[in-house]
Formats: structure tokens, sequence, C-alpha cells
């Protein structure tokens, strides 16, 4: 048998997400100011907010929208309730990514066809890099009737520029009676490590069951940090949580370093840190942070990646003894984290949260018992309706009796706790041995110099896969390739050395969600290969 975790005994689902943020909302003042700019000050009180979302949604059933709306924008004061707004709508809604490139804007673009784009005016005054601007490369797209930018300041001027648009508009309005939490709710892009960029659908069923765990990652009495981005599920729903607790949640549109990071925690006085390893890290080998500009901190979550042992011991020794640091797990195609858990055993990700199951599989489709490695599967009301326009990679993630394949390699012990390995698909294959990338990267932060690290593998016409690593070091370190190599061979394996080779960079390519693109990394580091004289590895 698999292992399953008891599901939440909360009833099924059924309206719309704003509907339920608004009841949880409603134990709490309403004057309070649930939600603040960091860079600009701009504060919103629940009241302000709550106007803003019905108005929105008021102006949009007014429109026709049969592909939905798209929203294009870095962190804001406005991102949430405009969110909302949509999909109180009874409206899809594609989040696009502000660091999108030409390329990947118009493929996302081309496969969630929104009928209107809004956008941020930082993102409407963007010029991509063949000079055309953001409104110009949408509005080429014949299914986009319309692009809608609001302002720091002027987001009445976005109700204005959407009445107009319905002021001739014959239709009836959209009906505004709950509706069925089956309907669609939000597109996302998947991380695309297998290729282009999949638009995962997730329903208003999945979002609110995984609000539902609102009081596991926030509470009223605790300030909250808003540095992960709203156009991913992640930081999306933690905002959303946030709301229904009554949390204040403080958001930061750009992070410009540790100093920056270290000055928002401690002006802001905030209790929950919800970021990634990488920042993880950033605390704990920085000398900005210290233990008194992070004594107000009371709970770090982090999440997309696992973290070292080395980094999770340099965090903690900065932080005040009275904080719990928290390791997550989860999939765009989740919804939201599956497991989490305060930390204890080195590079667990903790238990099942409660409305999901999970079982393990071999190859074979063989279930795995404790301690045996397999691809974790989950099952819930929170995995996504499927991929967008694409049943083959529907079916082919998404099993008949409704489990989802993750292809992540991973296993659970007898206490229940999970251990992620690495992605089936990223495993490098060094003379026919698995080797884990993830693995190699944790050994190398150990380092008291490296903040970053990915390997990928270089391939090699005699052994298959070469391990390589990209590294971004301290400022002014004198670390070299050699002492990176020398230090992973005493530490691992024959099979896991760094045959590939070791190279510096500025820093590492990812998405923009924090996760290392394993491809463009292996194609700056062949580029650099190819000008080097051919080793015996």
């Amino acid at each position: 048998m698999g292992f399953n975790q008891s599901k939440s005994n909360a009833p099924s689902s059924n309206g719309d997400v704003w509907k339920y943020v608004k009841s949880q909302s409603e134990r709490f003042d309403a004057s309070n100011i649930i939600q603040q700019n960091a860079a600009s000050g701009e504060k919103l009180n629940f009241n302000e907010f709550s106007e803003n979302v019905e108005s929105l949604a008021s102006v949009l059933r007014d429109i026709e929208l049969t592909s939905g709306v798209g929203i294009c924008s870095e962190n804001n004061l406005e991102y949430c309730w405009i969110l909302l707004g949509v999909l109180h709508a009874g409206v899809r809604c594609t989040l696009l990514s502000p660091t999108y490139t030409e390329r990947e804007l118009r493929h996302f673009l081309n496969l969630t066809k929104p009928d209107i784009v809004l956008c941020s005016r930082l993102v409407g005054d963007k010029l991509y890099e063949n000079g055309e601007s953001f409104d110009a490369i949408c509005s080429a797209h014949s299914f986009v009737k319309g692009v809608y930018v609001w302002g720091p300041t002027g987001y009445k001027s976005l109700f204005a520029s959407l009445r107009s648009v319905c002021k001739n508009n014959n239709n009836t309005t959209r009906d505004q009676k709950c509706f069925e939490g089956s309907r669609e709710a939000l597109v996302l892009a998947s991380s695309g490590s297998t290729g282009l960029p999949k638009g995962v659908v997730l329903t208003h069923r999945a979002v609110v069951e995984s609000l539902k765990l609102s009081s596991v990652y926030a509470n009223s009495c605790e300030t909250a940090l808003g540095l992960m981005p709203l156009f991913h599920s992640y930081g999306l729903i933690l905002g959303l949580m946030c709301l229904c607790e009554g949390s204040k949640f403080i958001i930061v549109p750009k992070l410009m370093g540790a100093k920056h990071l270290s000055e928002i925690v401690c002006t802001h006085q905030i209790k929950n840190l919800y970021i990634i390893p990488s920042l993880l890290a950033m605390i704990g080998k920085s000398s900005m942070f210290t233990k008194d500009n992070l004594a107000c901190v009371r709970h770090v979550w982090t999440s997309a990646g696992k973290v070292s042992r080395r980094v999770q011991e340099l965090a903690v020794e900065k932080l005040p003894r009275n904080a719990v640091v928290h390791h997550c797990y989860g999939m765009t195609e989740t919804t939201f984290v599956t497991m989490t858990g305060p930390v204890g055993k080195p590079e667990c990700s903790g238990k099942l949260v409660s409305n999901v199951e999970c079982r393990v599989i071999r190859d074979t489709g063989e279930i795995c018992g404790p301690d045996e490695m397999g691809e974790l599967c989950f099952r819930g009301p929170t995995i996504m309706k499927g991929y967008l326009d694409n049943e083959e990679a529907t079916s082919e993630a998404l099993q008949t009796d409704g489990w989802l394949r993750s292809g992540d390699l991973g296993f659970y012990d007898r206490d229940g706790d999970f251990f992620i390995v690495d992605r089936l698909k990223e495993m490098i294959k060094y003379q026919g041995n698995q080797v884990s990338p993830v693995e190699i990267e944790g050994v190398i932060l150990e380092l008291s110099d490296v903040l970053e690290a990915a390997v990928a593998g270089l391939p090699s016409e005699d052994f298959g896969e070469l391990p390589a690593a990209g590294v971004v070091v301290k400022p002014e370190s004198k670390l070299s390739a050699e002492d990176v190599e020398e230090h992973v061979a005493r530490q691992l394996s024959p099979y896991k050395r760094l045959r590939g080779g070791v190279f510096f960079f500025e820093e590492l390519p990812k998405t923009g969600t924090g996760k290392i693109r394993r491809k463009v990394l292996l194609n700056r580091i062949t580029n650099i290969t190819r000008t080097l004289p051919a080793l015996d590895r």
C-alpha cells in the first residue's frame, strides 16, 4: 500500500475564490491594514480592498470574455485585488510573468488566448529585445481585444477604460450568483523543464481547498513578507492566505540584494518569511543579516528546492531561538504545497498536508513501502484540472484514478516524513550511474564562499554525461575551480565527481520563481567548453 495521509474533513468547495476569502476575512476588523507596498509605502485596508474587487468584477461582467483575462505585473498593491476581481466576475485568469522574453510571452499568449490583458505601468512601458512594447506584442494577436494599464495611483482610469469597452455591449450581464467550484480559475505556466511551458489549469475549488490550510501558514498577529512572485502559485496562495487570516502582507516589487532584504525585515518587523532556498542561503552567509535585525522573525518557510544541512545550520544560527524554519514541497500542478514541516531530519521536506494523499511508485508501477525510492504521486482536491489544450501531456501526468505523477524521485520513512531526491528527468547518467545534481549542489554549498551552485550533465561521447557545476561566489573570493572539484571528490563517490568542470558566473539562470534553468546553464557551459582543450575525464 502507498502512504496515505488523512484527508481534510472540510466540505467540497463551491462558489468563487473571492467569496471564500471575504468570508474568512470577516473575522477581523476591516479597517486594519492588510497590504502595504514596501517600496512606495502605500497601504490598503480590507474595506478598500473589497470595494476594488467588487467594482472590477462588476465592470468585467459586462464585457464579453470567452477565454478570460491575462494579468502581467510585478508584485504590487493592485495585483491581488485585480486577480480576485477577475475571478469574482466568473472569468478565467491567466498569469503572465513580467520577466518573460518576447518569445516566452508570445508562446503563452498563443496558448491561453486571453480576450484582454491587464498590466502594470512598469510592464506597459517595457521594451522587449526586438524593440516592441508589451502592448504591441499583445495587440499583434487577433484574439486580444485590448491591453489595459494600471498605475500606482491610476487604477480608477483602468475602470474607466474597461467601461468604455462595454458601453456598446448588448450582452446580458454575467450571472452574479455563486458558481460551481469546478469552474476554471487560473492558468499558470509550468516550469517547462521538458520543453516550452505548459498551461496548468486550476479550478476555484482547488484554490479554495488550498486556502483552507491558511491558519498553518499565516496568523493575524504576524506581519508576512510578500517577496515571492504573485504570478506563481506559491507566492499567490500565500498572499491570499494572509488575507484569509488578517495578516499584514508587505509586498516587495523587486529585491535589491541582502542589505535591502534585511532592511525590509527589520523596518516592518516581519515575523513570517516566505522565501526560497537561495534566499535562506543569503541569510546564512551574508554579513548583512545578524541576530539583531532578525530578532523579529518567528517563522521561515522555504519551498521550490532542497535546502542543504550546511545552509540550514548557518541560517538557524542567526535566527532567534524561538524561530522555526519550515521546509515545504509542492508543484504548480498541486496548486500549493503538498508537504510541510519544521526543520528536523536533514533534507526532509516534511509530512503531507491534510488534504493530500501520496504514494511512491517504481518504474514498473509497483507501490513502494517506507524507505523505498520511487516517483511521488499525489491525489486530492487541490490537484490541477489538467494542462490547457494538451490532452497528451494531461494523460501522461494525470492517471484515470486521479493520481498526479510528479516526475520527482523520493521516498518516505516510517515516521511519514518525505525526502525529495531529484527530478527524474534531470538525473545525470555517468557511465550508467545515476547522479543527482541536487546532491552535488548541496555539497558545493557547504563551501563558505559559495553563494549559489547548480549542476548539469555535460554530454560526453565516451561517458554519457559529465557532471558540471555553475557557481556564484562571494565578491573578492579566491575560491578556485580546483578547490570546488577537490571538495566534491572528498565528499562523494568517484562517479559523482565534477568531471565536466566548474564554471564561475555572476549569476545563475533562473525561472521567475527562483528555480534553476538547467538547460540554459548547460548551454552556457557548453559554449565555454567549446573554446577549451579536450580533457580526459
